[in-house]
Formats: C-alpha cells, sequence, structure tokens
C-alpha cells in the first residue's frame, strides 16, 4: 500500500514539475513573438504556436477541439523544430530573396575590419545557438575546409528554414572571407545535405 502511494506521490510530482516547465517556456515564447511579430511575423507566429503547445490548459483545448493527441515526444520534436525556425528566421539580416536574385551581392563591396569582426561574432553567436538546440555539431570556415556539421534535426526542418540558414552564414562568412560557399554535411553519416555553390551562390537542399 505504501509502495502505491510512493508510486503516485512521485507521478504528482512529476506531473507538476513538466506542467511548471510548460508554463515557464510558453511564457517566454509568447514574450518573444510579441517582440518579433511586426518584423519577422513567421517567427513570431512559430514562437504564438509553441506557447500553445507548451502551456497546459492552451494544449490540451487545442488537441480536444482538434480530435487528436499528439504524445509528449512529437509535441517535444515540433516544439524543438518550431523554436529552431522561429531563431534563425528572427536573425536573418539579409532577405534570402536577395542573395538568391544577386548571386554577387556584396562581392565588391569593400568590408572593413570591423565589419569582418562584427559578421564572425554574429556567425559565432548564430553556430553557439545552433549547437545550443541541438541543430549544429561543428563548423570549421578555413583555408583547408568550409563546412557546418549538423544533426538529425536538420531533417526536421522545413526547406524554407534551411534556405534560410544557408543565406545567414553564407551572408556572415562572405563578410568575413568575401567568399560564400560551403556544405552543409550530417555529422553522423558524413553526407553533404546541402551547400551554397562556389560558382553560383545558389542554394541547394539535398535532404
Amino acid at each position: 500500500m505504501n509502495n502505491i502511494n510512493q508510486s503516485s506521490s512521485v507521478k504528482t510530482k512529476n506531473s507538476t514539475s513538466i506542467s511548471t516547465i510548460g508554463w515557464i517556456v510558453g511564457i517566454i515564447t509568447f514574450t518573444l513573438g510579441i517582440t518579433v511579430l511586426t518584423s519577422k511575423p513567421l517567427a513570431g507566429i512559430s514562437y504564438f504556436v509553441i506557447t500553445c503547445m507548451t502551456i497546459p490548459p492552451l494544449s490540451a483545448g487545442i488537441q480536444k477541439k482538434i480530435k487528436t493527441n499528439l504524445s509528449r515526444n512529437i509535441r517535444i520534436t515540433l516544439v524543438v523544430a518550431l523554436f529552431l525556425y522561429a531563431v534563425v528566421s528572427s536573425n536573418i539580416s539579409t532577405p534570402p530573396s536577395e542573395i538568391v536574385n544577386n548571386p554577387s551581392h556584396n562581392q565588391n563591396q569593400v568590408v572593413s575590419q570591423e565589419d569582418k569582426d562584427k559578421a564572425k561574432k554574429e556567425l559565432d553567436d548564430l553556430m553557439a545557438l545552433g549547437k545550443k538546440s541541438g541543430l549544429v555539431t561543428s563548423y570549421e570556415f578555413s583555408d583547408t575546409a568550409t563546412v557546418v556539421y549538423v544533426s538529425k534535426y536538420w531533417y526536421t526542418q522545413t526547406v524554407v528554414f534551411k534556405k534560410d540558414f544557408l543565406a545567414k552564414v553564407s551572408y556572415l562568412k562572405e563578410k568575413m572571407t568575401g567568399y560564400r560557399h560551403f556544405k552543409v554535411i550530417d555529422a553522423y553519416s558524413n553526407e553533404k545535405v546541402a551547400e551554397v555553390t562556389a560558382f553560383t551562390g545558389a542554394f541547394e537542399v539535398y535532404k
């Protein structure tokens, strides 16, 4: 009898902890959504969707309304994917369409050392965020390597997200080095999943 009571108590505590975490994440993402909604609508909407998925009453109400019951693992995967999309979208400072339509963008412009340092810091911050979220495992931009290694979370993202990511990284890399091309490699299979091509500067997403 005592074992049953203890088991019930542990389950209640776990449920309370998860609910508390959901409220905290939901409030944070709601605040972020309001902050970026006007400048980055898609990122703002993504944050709001995360809010609806993490705040317990909202999540339960929506699932009841659409008559479905998503498992905790599925909700966590969706939240991570949406968060990654929102973060990268919020950090895009140069429209991807502008870079796609103008492969010579910034190529003939003289970039000061100060701008190079700023670009390097912004790229390092972006990659650090990518590592923290689990999308990026490592990267190397040098005379011998221009590659970003990604995890399995790469495959959960949309093509739009992946091209936005390529656009942001290539824009910063070009400011730093004068060249935008690089490859995105699966860190586990060593397979090339995307790249910014060397000759045309095109964004190619293979997987």
